[in-house]
């Protein structure tokens, strides 16, 4: 891997850290089953929306190899869940005992979502491009495509990856310290967490070796690396205010969140009206 990865990397490393200081996770272990069961059924409402999150970066980007690991690794979420699911839902009821899996998602985790499944579109604005003699905006320059493949690479790899894989972690401690459950009995929870987590580098097709080849691949100065760390700074934030709706305090973060999705809907907006029609 080349230094500026390794610098890159190491960001990541530091962000994982801050992720893990929640407060969510600094209590995981003392919340009561019921508490945790809630917990569990909110995090089902994401988990629907895997596919959903990683094919629209799929369509944000346009290179082939990209396109491919991508499917591969959506392939790879629904056999673990088994046919219908069926998996995820044996470790839920069976072993977590949660008992009302169609419980709707709270407003906190739609708003979660809304932002989530917009994590792909969110790269930092670039300057306008030109228009030609039709008034019509220029194809996107290939510096565009890569700032787009790049920051797309990342959000799919820290929101879907590697915070995530910290969540297996301490669902499975929890099983096992505080529900008497070996984490070998469980049939998606346990490999889920093996094929996603950070520090499980191999080479037979871990999610995380694939990821470390193309953001490697993708970094090649230091303008790059800046794109890729803002990239990694806003899937963090996205996925450590998921969990402030299960602090006592949550509801100044939902409105927060409220707030900014509100604004991001008037920018999309704005946008859209001033886009010259084709």
């Amino acid at each position: 891997m080349s230094s500026l990865f390794e610098l890159y990397d190491a960001y990541e490393n530091s962000c994982m850290e801050n992720y893990r200081k929640h407060r969510f996770f600094q209590e995981f272990m003392s919340q009561s089953p019921s508490r945790f069961q809630d917990y569990l059924l909110q995090l089902e409402h994401v988990s629907q929306r895997f596919a959903e999150f990683y094919r629209g970066g799929k369509t944000s980007i346009s290179d082939p190899e990209t396109e491919r690991i991508i499917e591969e690794m959506i392939k790879d979420d629904l056999a673990l869940k088994g046919k219908e699911g069926g998996n995820r839902t044996h470790d839920l009821t069976e072993l977590a005992g949660v008992t009302a899996l169609k419980t709707p998602p709270s407003v906190q985790t739609r708003a979660f979502l809304e932002e989530l499944l917009s994590l792909p579109d969110s790269c930092p604005p670039k300057p306008p491009r030109k228009k030609d003699r039709g008034g019509n905006r220029a194809e996107p320059s290939d510096e565009e495509k890569h700032r787009q493949h790049l920051w797309t690479v990342v959000v799919l790899r820290v929101a879907g990856e590697i915070l995530p894989a910290e969540q297996f972690r301490l669902i499975l401690d929890y099983l096992e310290q505080k529900m008497g459950v070996d984490r070998r009995q469980t049939r998606y929870f346990l490999p889920k967490y093996e094929l996603i987590r950070k520090d499980v580098r191999r080479t037979d097709g871990s999610h995380g070796h694939r990821f470390d080849k193309l953001v490697d691949k993708l970094i090649r100065n230091e303008r790059d690396l800046d794109l890729a760390k803002q990239a990694v700074d806003i899937a963090c934030r996205v996925r450590s205010e998921f969990h402030d709706q299960f602090l006592p305090e949550k509801v100044p973060c939902f409105l927060a969140r409220l707030t900014r999705a509100f604004w991001r809907r008037i920018s999309h907006t704005k946008k859209e009206a001033s886009s010259p029609a084709h």
